[in-house]
């Protein structure tokens, strides 16, 4: 019975103080939604300067004892 008690009282302490408030829950849930859309941005902007890149590869020629892949 006392252990609800300090709970209560704890719990009482811990919204009294408004910094925790701020601290703990109000700038969480405000910055995680805005950090989300933001890599979600970068990583847009990322593929879109990818997709417009082309690779090329060249050979100029091959040894005899070269291991080849076949897909």
């Amino acid at each position: 019975m006392s252990a609800w008690i300090v709970f209560k009282k704890e719990l009482v302490s811990f919204f009294r103080d408004k910094n925790t408030i701020i601290y703990s829950i109000v700038l969480p849930v405000a910055l995680y939604p805005l950090i989300f859309w933001a890599m979600n941005q970068i990583f847009a902007l990322h593929e879109g300067t990818l997709s417009g890149m082309s690779s090329r590869v060249a050979f100029t020629e091959r040894p005899d004892d070269a291991f080849v892949f076949l897909l």
